[in-house]
Order: C-alpha cells, then structure tokens, then sequence
C-alpha cells in the first residue's frame, strides 16, 4: 500500500511538472520581453506563481471533494467501520493534500519560470524554435497508445487478480485474501502499469523539454 501511494505521488508530482513547464514554456518570448523592458526577475515570477497556486487550490479542492464523497459513501456502505471516529486521521489527509498541491504548483512554477529568464535572448529566439522545427509533432505518437493501452490493460488485470478472496460468512476469515496472486502479483501489476502509463504520456514532452 505504501509503495503504491509513493509511486501514484511521483507520477502526480511528474505530471503537474510536466504541464506547468509546457504551459510556461509557451510562454517563453513573453517572459524575455518582459525582462528586456526593464522588468525584474521577482515580477516576472510572481504572476506565474500566483496563477499556478491558485490552479494548486482548485485541484486540492477537487480532490477533497472527491475523496469526501467517497469516504461518505464508504461510510453508509460500510457502517460497522464507523469513519466518523477517524475525523482527526481524515482532516490530516486534507491537510497533507492542500500542502502538496501548493508545493509541488509553487515549486515547479518558480525553477520553471528561473529557467526561461536565465536563457540568453538569442537562445530563446532561435535554439528553442530549431528544436520545436525538429519535433513538430508534440501529440502521441502510436508507439504513445500502444504503451498506454498496454498500462491499462495491465492496472485492470492488478485490479481484476485484487478482486474475491472475502468470505460468505463475517465470521469466518479466508486465507485466500493474503494469497500471493492478491499481495505480491497484483500490486506489482498495478504499480508497473501506472509507472509505464507515466512513461507513455511524458516521454516525449519530457524529451523536448530537456533538450530546450
């Protein structure tokens, strides 16, 4: 479980990096011209932190929400577990989720905009157009699908291997739940499926960007 929730992390953490550095780097001859007119570094940054720390609050939000509504659902479906009791356990994970959002927003904005205003003129003007005259094409490529269908096909065979070894009778405790198929085998599955869906998605953009 523990593995599972650092690999989602870095794969959330990768993702909003990903998007935020794009989203800037569109942005790039806007933040040059803003430099040579006069302007310094900390005004140039703070709007784009601004914005992405807000766009961090609204995805905390959403998530809260959701996980709200689950955790509601869970509770009705499930009253013997009793949520209710866990108010300090659950408003800690809120916490922890508005805490991440900021950071990881805040964090990528700030070394993502110092990037752009540390290039020289020339490389914004010309290296950075030759690379994109190079990699026209920054959609997926079929090589992307064919990975990503593949990590999907992956996750649902964790999840599906996940799926029985519960009992008839509450009382009556199976061993089967702790089996190798469902401990070792699906997790493993699962986690190797996302980590390769991470890859299908960034790999290009990743490419492209550290080339910049």
């Amino acid at each position: 479980l523990v593995a599972t929730t650092i690999t989602l992390l870095l794969i959330a953490i990768l993702l909003i990096n990903s998007s935020i550095r794009i989203s800037i780097y569109s942005k790039r001859l806007i933040i040059k011209t803003m430099q040579l007119v006069g302007a310094t570094k900390n005004f140039i940054i703070k709007p784009f932190l601004i914005k992405y720390l807000i766009l961090g609050f609204y995805g905390s939000f959403i998530a809260i929400l959701s996980l709200s509504f689950v955790i509601y659902f869970v509770n009705n479906k499930y009253p013997e577990l009793d949520l209710s009791k866990n108010f300090y356990e659950i408003t800690m994970v809120f916490l922890i989720i508005c805490i991440l959002s900021f950071l990881i927003t805040g964090i990528s904005s700030f070394f993502a905009t110092k990037r752009f205003l540390n290039l020289k003129t020339n490389q914004v003007n010309w290296k950075i157009d030759k690379i994109m005259s190079r990699n026209k094409k920054i959609l997926f490529e079929r090589k992307n699908y064919i990975i990503l269908v593949f990590s999907i096909c992956l996750i649902s065979s964790g999840y599906l291997f996940m799926y029985g070894g519960g009992s008839q009778d509450p009382l009556t405790f199976n061993k089967e739940i702790f089996s190798f198929q469902r401990i070792r085998l699906a997790p493993s599955l699962v986690i190797f499926g996302f980590a390769l869906a991470l890859f299908s998605i960034i790999y290009k953009v990743e490419l492209l960007v550290s080339k910049s």
